[in-house]
């Protein structure tokens, strides 16, 4: 069965991970652009 943590910030912990994730999308499409305009 699953227990619900009801003292714990779901939203909040949410909120968190989508701004992590957030970060982590614009450093990857950096390094994606760092990758194209590689000349070989």
């Amino acid at each position: 069965s699953i227990r619900i943590d009801e003292d714990f910030d779901y939203q909040g912990r949410m909120a968190e991970i989508r701004a992590e994730l957030a970060g982590l999308n614009v450093e990857a499409n950096d390094l994606m652009k760092q990758i194209q305009d590689v000349q070989v």
